[in-house]
């Protein structure tokens, strides 16, 4: 089959059924913008108080203190996350609250329950980030409903700090460096590891530029599959109509020829009759759309419905060319096949005419 007409038939195709495919891809977008709002908007209510929560939580100004630990060799320690991974234990958590009065537990549930769990590239309200050219721990706690409240939980965790009672810092050497203050030092534009206020922007509602951009992607995923279902609908149609329902082999020779573009009967004839040969069958399922040709009293022609409707009496001379003309939306499908497997068994050139 050739490309270029696969292309212009497909382009055919296209146009034929422009309205049907722009529906359905209008219909795909409000779907797929519909059910993105859905499943952002029907969340459990716990989930969305644990949201609201933590949105108050990251709203606020952190805390923050810087230290070095030093090792028992006078090496620096250089395993920031285990600070922070013991400082976020329900039993240490438990241990700050009684000595500050404070609520710390609320924030621990509520990342659990939003499953912002501390990995490589997140470390939650409570995080120890390490500068690698100066090895100076920066402890930041986004933890309280209030920068007061941050404050308060920072000089807490600073005071277990240096109190000797961390199990894994018995032999290390542990400096402030820089006192709990209400301060951020680390540059977010660098560090993305901590929570802010950007963090939580993925279970807020859909904004208007998310719903466009989201509605922009339904749409052009539904004229695909709008495309491909349209198409997958034509195998199953009797008759044809594009040059894509129907198959031909490489030695044939295959015409698109516009009924609206030939000018009458001479030309359909002048494509009938070139080249010049001894004897020629044409075959047609249908009365030629309004082409009255009298094949009957031409020379060397031979016209019928079917190879089987050829007596032996009419092939006296073994054809030289057989001629199959396709009339969209008129020759079925069934008939063309069983006449190019019937064709094709002649050694003689093939000829397919299909009129659209």
């Amino acid at each position: 089959m050739s490309l270029v007409t696969l292309v212009s038939e497909l382009w055919r195709f296209i146009k034929d059924y422009f309205i049907k495919i722009l529906f359905g891809a209008v219909i795909i977008a409000l779907l797929v913008v519909g059910v993105r709002y859905v499943l952002t908007k029907n969340v459990d209510e716990e989930v969305v108080a644990h949201y609201d929560y933590l949105a108050n939580i990251y709203h606020q100004e952190p805390a923050e203190f810087q230290a070095i630990v030093v090792n028992e060799d006078g090496t620096f320690f250089n395993n920031s996350f285990v600070f922070d991974e013991y400082f976020s234990r329900p039993e240490v958590i438990k241990q700050i609250e009684a000595e500050t009065g404070l609520s710390l537990m609320p924030w621990y549930e509520a990342e659990q329950a939003l499953e912002l769990y501390k990995t490589t590239q997140f470390r939650g309200g409570i995080a120890n980030i390490r500068n690698t050219s100066t090895d100076i721990m920066t402890f930041r706690f986004l933890v309280g409903q209030s920068s007061e409240e941050n404050l308060q939980i920072a000089q807490a965790y600073a005071d277990l700090m240096t109190s000797g009672d961390i199990p894994f810092m018995t032999t290390h050497q542990i400096s402030i460096i820089q006192e709990p203050v209400i301060h951020e030092f680390l540059d977010l534009e660098v560090i993305k590891s901590v929570p802010t206020e950007e963090t939580l922007s993925g279970f807020e509602s859909p904004s208007l530029t998310s719903t466009i951009i989201y509605g922009a992607i339904g749409f052009i995923m539904g004229i695909f599959i709008m495309i491909i279902g349209l198409l997958v609908l034509r195998l199953f149609k009797k008759r044809i109509n594009y040059g894509f329902d129907y198959t031909w082999q490489l030695d044939d020779q295959h015409l698109l020829l516009s009924h609206d573009r030939l000018q009458g009967n001479v030309d359909l004839d002048t494509y009938l009759k070139v080249p010049k040969v001894t004897q020629r069958i044409i075959l047609s399922q249908n009365n030629h759309m309004g082409h009255d040709f009298d094949w009957g009293h031409q020379e060397g022609v031979i016209f019928a419905n079917k190879m089987q409707n050829l007596v032996e009496t009419d092939l006296t001379v073994e054809p030289n060319e057989i001629i199959i003309l396709i009339y969209a939306q008129q020759t079925e499908k069934a008939w063309y096949r069983e006449q190019a497997d019937l064709a094709h068994l002649f050694s003689v050139p093939c000829k397919i005419i299909h009129i659209i």
